[in-house]
């Protein structure tokens, strides 16, 4: 079953929790290297002692390769990821998966929207989040990301200001900010199953002024085959979908 729609929905709030067992990353913007991490080989990937600070993309690559749930904490201040040079992505903050999939629940939790802010100062070809190549069968799987600001992301492809690939994973975006973001689809956020049973919970998200130049999902376009998608107490205005439909949200279930 396909459906296609743009939404606003009022219904009471999600809660969810970090996982249980996680190692927990600290991270501001401004953190000195902590790790001689190689997230090409995954070598020298040992998490840093508890406490210590680390530079986003650091931690995010640690969290790649080391084998358990994570929970980085992002510290309120202003993120650049056209600084993060990551591997195998769009520049963007980017957790790449590919060395060593991991079925592993990761969480990315900000200060709040307007606290922690990423940035991509409207510079062409520059993602904000990238999350991709969970194991895949990624069942147990948890991603969420709250409390983030993503902001002025431009991109050629499919979501501007974060992209998301999981098979049969959990993924909620609870708390987060989406202002003038755009890409030739899902201006702010793509979702993509990649033809798994992925769900996805969108709550209290804000999403404004972002733009798909070339298909659906001015905001939001998000796909699964007989998974679901539960988008709750979302503020979505302005946005536009130029080419396709959904000028706010495209939510696809098969």
């Amino acid at each position: 079953m396909r459906f296609k729609k743009s939404i606003l929905c009022l219904v009471p709030a999600l809660l969810f929790s970090s996982p249980a067992f996680s190692f927990d990353f600290s991270v501001t913007d401004n953190a000195a290297s902590c790790t001689a991490c190689d997230p090409i080989t995954c070598g020298n990937c040992s998490n840093p002692a508890s406490g210590t600070v680390c530079p986003f993309q650091e931690a995010l690559n640690i969290a790649s390769c080391n084998g358990e749930d994570d929970t980085i904490i992002l510290a309120a201040g202003n993120y650049d990821p056209s600084t993060a040079a990551p591997i195998a992505c769009t520049p963007a903050f980017c957790y790449n998966g590919a060395i060593a999939p991991e079925n592993s629940s990761l969480s990315i939790l900000g200060a709040g929207a307007g606290q922690t802010v990423i940035d991509c100062g409207n510079q062409a070809g520059v993602r904000g989040l990238d999350c991709r190549n969970f194991l895949p069968d990624d069942s147990a799987t948890q991603l969420v990301i709250s409390g983030i600001s993503f902001q002025n992301c431009l991109v050629a492809d499919f979501g501007g200001g974060l992209n998301v690939m999981v098979v049969n994973a959990d993924v909620v975006l609870e708390g987060n900010e989406f202002v003038n973001n755009e890409a030739l689809g899902a201006g702010a956020a793509f979702l993509n199953s990649a033809g798994g049973h992925a769900g996805y919970t969108l709550n209290r998200n804000f999403f404004f002024n972002n733009r798909s130049t070339g298909s659906e999902g001015g905001a939001v376009f998000a796909n699964t085959t007989n998974g679901t998608i539960v988008a709750t107490n979302n503020v979505v205005a302005g946005n536009t979908a130029n080419g396709g439909e959904g000028g706010g949200f495209s939510l696809e279930v098969f």
